[in-house]
C-alpha cells in the first residue's frame, strides 16, 4: 500500500532535495512505517507559526494501491509541477528502497507503464 504526504509551503518554502519535493509517496506496510520512512528520508519538520507543519501524518485507511497513487500523479500534475519546476515535482520511495522522481505523468500513462520506467 502507499501513502501521499502533500507538503505545506510552511515558511514560504519547499523541501526539495533528491528524496523529497512537493508529493511524495511511500510504499510501507501501515502509515506509522510511511511516517517513518518519511522521517528517515530526511524530511524536515520544521513549523511555522503562520502555515503551521510541513507535513501532516495521513489517517491510516487513507493507503493507495499504485493504480490510485498514478490518478494522484495525473491529477496533481498541472499543481504541483509549478512550485517544484525544473526539479522533479512528485517522488515514489518504493519499500525495496527505489525511488522514482517524476517529472512528467502522460495523460495515457498505466501503472504497467509507471512500473516499466523504473
Amino acid at each position: 500500500m502507499w501513502f501521499r504526504f502533500q507538503q505545506n509551503n510552511s515558511g514560504g518554502w519547499f523541501q526539495i532535495d533528491e528524496n523529497m519535493t512537493v508529493l511524495v509517496f511511500i510504499e510501507a506496510d501501515n502509515v506509522d512505517r510511511a511516517w517513518d520512512s518519511l522521517e528517515n528520508l530526511g524530511a524536515d519538520f520544521s513549523y511555522c507559526e503562520c502555515c503551521g507543519e510541513r507535513w501532516y501524518k495521513p489517517y491510516s485507511d487513507d493507503s493507495l494501491d499504485l493504480g490510485e497513487v498514478l490518478k494522484d500523479l495525473i491529477y496533481w500534475q498541472n499543481t504541483s509541477k509549478q512550485w517544484a519546476e525544473p526539479k522533479n515535482w512528485a517522488i515514489l520511495h518504493f519499500k525495496d528502497g527505489r525511488k522514482l522522481p517524476i517529472l512528467e505523468i502522460e495523460e495515457n500513462a498505466t501503472p504497467e507503464k509507471l512500473l516499466l520506467s523504473l
